[in-house]
This record gives C-alpha cells, sequence and structure tokens, in this order.
C-alpha cells in the first residue's frame, strides 16, 4: 500500500509539474481526438498537448523547476493553508482556485513527503526491538558494564553476549496477558491474543506491519471526515459533500505536514511540542468549521470536538482490527 501511495503522489506531483505551463504546444493537433490546439490543453478532450520523448535530464531538470516554482500557487498556498485554518479552503468552495493548488493534489504531496520522511527517518526496527527489549535497569547496567569494559575486548564482547541475551529473555517473557471480548468470540479473543503476544516478542516483524498498515490506516481518514462532517451538518443550507471533501483533504494536508515536522526538529524541543501535535489539530478543526460554515463558536467547539476525539478513535479501532486481523506469519 506504501508503494500505492508513493505512485499517486508522484502522479500529483508531475500534474504539478505540468499544471499552468503555458509553453507553445508540441503539435499542431490533438494527439487523441484530432482537433485543432488553440493552447497547451485540448479544448475538446483535455489531452495535454505535450511530447514526453526527450532525455530523461531534461525531464528531471524540468520536474525540478517546476516544483521549485509552481507558478507559485504552492507557496502561496501552504503558508495560509497551515497559519490560516479555513481560509483557503472557503476561497477554493467560493470558486477562487486558479491561484491555488488542487486539495486532491496537495493531499497527494503532503502524504507523500510524510511518509517518504517517516520510512527515511522515522525509528528503525532496531530502535523498536530495543524499546521492547531489556527492562530499564538492565539496559542501565549494561551501559554501564559497556563502559567499564571499552579498554577489555574480551569482557566487552561478554558484555555484549550477556546483554543480548537479557534481551532475548524479556522478549520472550512478554505477553498482553488473557484476552477475553465475550462469549461467543472465543475465536476472535483467541486470535487477538496470539498476534499481540508475537508482536510484543517479535518487534521487528511488527514494525514492519506498522509501515505496512500506516499508509492505509491514514488514507480511512479520508472516508471519516467526510463523514463526520456529513453527519455533523445534515441540514446546513447550501453546504454539500462537495464542501465536507475540500476542508476533509485540506485537514489532512496539514495533519501530515504537521507530522513530518516531528523528524526535522531537535530532540530538545520535543517535549513542548508533544502539545503542539495534540491542540492545534483540534484548534484548526474549530477555527475551520467557524470560517468555512460560518458556525457559531459553542457549536464549532462541539463538533470539532467530536472530529478531534473521533479520528483518535477511529486509528485506534483501526489499529485493534489489524492486530485481530493481521497474522504473522512464524
Amino acid at each position: 500500500m506504501s508503494d500505492e501511495v508513493e505512485a499517486g503522489g508522484l502522479w500529483g506531483l508531475a500534474r504539478s509539474f505540468r499544471a499552468g505551463k503555458k509553453s507553445k504546444p508540441a503539435f499542431e493537433h490533438c494527439q487523441n481526438c484530432g482537433t485543432e490546439l488553440t493552447g497547451p490543453y485540448c479544448h475538446a478532450c483535455g489531452q495535454l498537448a505535450d511530447d514526453f520523448h526527450r532525455p530523461i535530464w531534461s525531464l528531471v531538470r524540468e520536474g525540478f523547476t517546476d516544483l521549485l516554482s509552481l507558478d507559485g500557487r504552492l507557496w502561496k498556498t501552504l503558508p495560509q493553508l497551515l497559519f490560516r485554518p479555513g481560509h483557503v479552503t472557503r476561497q477554493y468552495i467560493d470558486g477562487k482556485r486558479a491561484s491555488q493548488v488542487p486539495p486532491f493534489r496537495l493531499y497527494l504531496i503532503a502524504s507523500l513527503i510524510f511518509f517518504s520522511t517517516f520510512f527515511l527517518f522515522g525509528p528503525s526496527g532496531d530502535d523498536v526491538e530495543t524499546l521492547f527489549g531489556a527492562t530499564p535497569s538492565a539496559q542501565e547496567a549494561c551501559e554501564k558494564g559497556r563502559e567499564a569494559a571499552q579498554n577489555d575486548p574480551d569482557a566487552l564482547a561478554k558484555i555484549e553476549e550477556m546483554c543480548q541475551q537479557a534481551k532475548e529473555n524479556a522478549l520472550e517473557e512478554r505477553t498482553i496477558g488473557q484476552i477475553n471480548l465475550g462469549e461467543g468470540r472465543e475465536e476472535l479473543s483467541k486470535r487477538i491474543q496470539e498476534n499481540g503476544d508475537m508482536l510484543l516478542k517479535e518487534p521487528q516483524r511488527f514494525w514492519l506491519l506498522v509501515q505496512s498498515w500506516a499508509p492505509r490506516i491514514a488514507f480511512l481518514l479520508l472516508p471519516f471526515l467526510v463523514i463526520g462532517l456529513a453527519v455533523l451538518f445534515p441540514f446546513k443550507r447550501n453546504v454539500y459533500v462537495y464542501d465536507h471533501v475540500v476542508l476533509s483533504l485540506h485537514y489532512l494536508t496539514m495533519l501530515f505536514l504537521l507530522w513530518t515536522t516531528t523528524f526535522i526538529l531537535p530532540s530538545s524541543v520535543a517535549g513542548w511540542y508533544v502539545w503542539v501535535l495534540m491542540l492545534y489539530p483540534f484548534f484548526y478543526m474549530y477555527k475551520s468549521l467557524r470560517v468555512v460554515f460560518d458556525g457559531g463558536r459553542v457549536l464549532s467547539f462541539l463538533r470539532s470536538l467530536i472530529l478531534w476525539g473521533g479520528s483518535f478513535l477511529v486509528v485506534l479501532f483501526l489499529a485493534m482490527i489489524t492486530v485481530a486481523t493481521v497474522t504473522i506469519a512464524a
């Protein structure tokens, strides 16, 4: 699924690269329907009148040039999207679109950036195994032992062997305990318990599972938000599902970019930045509902609270379903 997300993101970037091009068409007639061309796009079928048969380095150079410029739309849209909640959405819904990057394209670009950063700079399988490994006291003892034996290769090798054995023993002893979902759900309870124990005892496989399912869970947040907004605004005049889709795409774009910053910020600010990650999405949704739907303070606050809390519950629920249904091969 991560490959699908990356492919979709690259497609969105490619579309972004070509958007707004005002160069002379490469053909006099559309290669798709034969209509005489008057611009870079066919006015009959919409196909781009360009010839991509040229050296690969020419395409790469053109792509980077267009990415950095993007007719200025990307660099004008992003600051407003991130720091003026709801304004970009309201303008797009009202028809001011030529100066903006389309919402779905923004979503694809942001998701590509986030997952690429997540897989490249996020925790590795070794980090996760260390986290699930030996107890803190055992880890501290190992660190002290390594420092004391740093000038004695034989003693250091012996300490490393003991620490590795302690970590393996700790992993082997880990268990999530007895799971009981009630009468008639014994098989599901057993499945969750077995998979949960396997995840704790084999963190490397657990991390591979996280990497595989994270893009899918993130993608499923989009229909959840759209449906949630539709339920919370059932009788709002002149508000349509289209409006909810645009707002949801902009909101998720903000989330992806906000989460991406966690991988590039210094560790010294990680403590207080957790509060930003938790509270800014709520504030963003509240302000967006106020601006986009002209909602009152109290109702906007309550609706934002429902969507904000519901998002956490949906992610938790999908994670539990993943553990319950995906068998990790031994």
